[in-house]
């Protein structure tokens, strides 16, 4: 469903081996008047499970107001590090880290929000290094203001957690017609904006329906710091 939600029809047939008619009829045949109605019925339904008010409300009802509910959130967050110690010793966190600490400029794009956490630690730095860090207008007629000066060497890391993102989409493939390297940094690497990338470095943060912490992320951008610095 959540993937349905961002797909043009053309797309979803392409993904699923159907014809544009046979996803039509489908939508008739739930009550639908067609494809339309039913990517709208699925973005709400997305849009309503992935609001961050809406999981901290999730959240909190689940819970109870003793201190051990914290707790168990605080180890359910543990438990995501440990977790992101077998990425960080992977062979793409390794690529990454070479491909960063050889680039004249790393173009870095947030889908906003708390994605901006992760990126801040990142340029934070990054630029104490002396490399060159660009941040990407995340949306708008701006989007492409910075990376059309790219040369050769440069790289994109994009952040994009719980959704696709159409912007970072449009931007990827920008990125794969001018054969500029891309990594992309989420918890969602089955949607159509993770198909785009070069490369993607996948970050367990939980369900979608729970709320996040964005400590995860940050520990690894920390990570990439410590690596470069090394």
């Amino acid at each position: 469903p959540e993937q349905c939600a961002m797909l043009t029809i053309q797309q979803l047939s392409a993904l699923t081996g159907v014809s544009d008619a046979s996803i039509v009829r489908f939508a008739k045949r739930i009550g639908l008047s067609g494809y339309q109605e039913l990517r709208a019925e699925l973005r709400a339904r997305l849009s309503d499970s992935l609001s961050a008010t809406r999981r901290i409300e999730k959240s909190a009802a689940s819970g109870d107001s003793t201190p051990n509910y914290l707790s168990d959130f605080i180890g359910l967050q543990i438990g995501y590090i440990n977790q992101l110690t077998q990425v960080v010793a992977s062979t793409e966190f390794h690529n990454l880290v070479s491909h960063i600490a050889g680039a004249r400029a790393l173009f870095l794009y947030e889908d906003g929000g708390a994605s901006m956490s992760p990126g801040n630690t990142l340029q934070f730095w990054l630029s104490r290094f002396g490399l060159q860090v660009i941040r990407v207008t995340p949306s708008g007629h701006r989007l492409f203001d910075q990376i059309v000066h790219h040369q050769p060497s440069d790289l994109l890391v994009g952040f994009c957690f719980g959704k696709d993102n159409p912007d970072l989409s449009n931007l990827l493939q920008y990125t794969s017609q001018k054969q500029i390297l891309s990594y992309l940094v989420t918890d969602y690497p089955h949607g159509h904006t993770a198909s785009l990338c070069s490369h993607h470095i996948v970050l367990e943060r939980g369900p979608l329906e729970i709320f996040h912490s964005m400590s995860v992320p940050v520990l690894f951008c920390g990570s990439i710091a410590l690596s470069i610095a090394r």
